[in-house]
């Protein structure tokens, strides 16, 4: 749903209030949703992130028969008490359900280790948040939701949820959070998909079959970490990973740079537009850096299969061994290259890519 047709239908579904209460509404949800595409938010984004259209009008009328006629604005902290100061709260267990699912809204979500046996859920409640929880032996789910009181409102900060595992406990993990950060650190886990909106991801030392993280508008960082697979994924925001084990590493992003830094896998794939894409101390079988309008360079790495490509950029490298190890394909279009247009000798493949841009790639023992 685009901006306007939120209005709208906000606006039809609070006739019955008097004006001057419509319109606060109206005004207030006018510059939230401003705020939110001002952040990097589709339209879309920003009204999907406002929550439940049902619960937003429901508590607009609940809040509309409990403000006095006169005094129509929007209460303070002082006016409404200590009620809606955060409170802290916990959640333990000692069963070991096979899948945590946790959802917060709008909430930073930290994963780390259990100081004990137990799962541990450290979380702020306020009077506009409202928390579910359940557990048994196969699924233990939490979901936190934010309802917004226009004529109780204030933006009250809660700390991060956290969610504490023990070290011998390996769960599926479902995280997600709306925009805002996500981190997990120095925990161990059989597979996680981590996803928030428009807000950083920070992953280091862990240990996990497979794990996929998802973000937008933001950057994920990921250090240390020991996978299957691990596939990080953003848009308009950078991938930077370092000292990382995979069998499958698979990195994508736009707009923005991607570099790779220390890591062993069988395959990497990393993909960007517009944006570089840089490699150093990899070493891999097969190893792909694509880019457009992006530099794309690779350095220090040991691989038998290498794909190098973009457009309107450069691509350089520095090569273990000698020109006559590898299996050239090179091609550029409007600009120079130190490779020959194609040399099948060498065992290893090397396939170099770009157009208005120059080609330089050197080798080891050739220098």
């Amino acid at each position: 749903m685009t901006k306007a047709g939120f209005l709208t239908k906000l606006t039809d579904a609070l006739a019955d209030l008097p004006t001057a209460e419509r319109e606060a509404a109206l005004a207030f949800f006018t510059e939230l949703l401003d705020d939110r595409i001002e952040e990097g938010m589709t339209e879309a984004e920003a009204v999907e992130s406002l929550g439940s259209f049902r619960e937003i009008v429901a508590s607009l009328h609940e809040d509309a028969a409990t403000t006095q006629p006169s005094a129509p604005h929007a209460q303070t902290q002082a006016e409404r008490g200590e009620s809606n100061r955060p409170e802290p709260r916990s959640f333990v267990t000692q069963n070991r359900p096979r899948t945590i699912e946790l959802t917060d809204t709008n909430c930073a979500v930290e994963i780390l280790p259990s100081p004990d046996a137990s799962i541990r859920i450290d979380y702020d409640v306020t009077r506009w948040v409202t928390v579910d929880i359940s557990c048994d032996d196969t699924r233990l789910i939490y979901t936190a939701k934010e309802i917004f009181h226009v004529f109780h409102f204030d933006v009250i900060s809660r700390k991060p949820t956290r969610l504490y595992l023990p070290a011998d406990y390996l769960p599926n993990l479902e995280i997600r959070t709306g925009n805002a950060k996500l981190s997990a650190a120095d925990v161990s886990f059989d597979s996680a998909n981590l996803k928030t909106g428009n807000a950083a991801i920070n992953l280091c030392r862990l240990t996990t079959n497979n794990l996929t993280a998802k973000t937008g508008n933001a950057a994920v960082t990921a250090e240390h970490i020991t996978a299957n697979l691990l596939k990080l994924t953003t848009s308009n925001g950078a991938i930077n990973t370092a000292h990382c084990t995979a069998d499958s590493l698979l990195l994508k992003t736009s707009n923005s740079a991607i570099k790779t830094e220390h890591c062993t896998a069988n395959t990497i794939n990393a993909v960007t537009a517009n944006g570089k894409n840089t490699a150093e101390h990899i070493t891999a079988d097969v190893i792909s850096l694509t880019s457009s309008n992006g530099a794309v360079s690779l350095g220090n790495t040991t691989a038998n299969d290498i794909t190098l490509k973009t457009s309107n950029a450069h691509v350089t490298a520095i090569l273990p061994g000698s020109i006559a190890d590898y299996r050239i394909e090179s091609k550029t279009v409007n600009g120079k290259s130190s490779l020959p247009s194609h040399k099948a000798k060498g065992e290893k493949s090397l396939n170099v890519t770009t157009s208005n841009g120059k080609i330089d790639v050197v080798f080891a023992e050739d220098m």
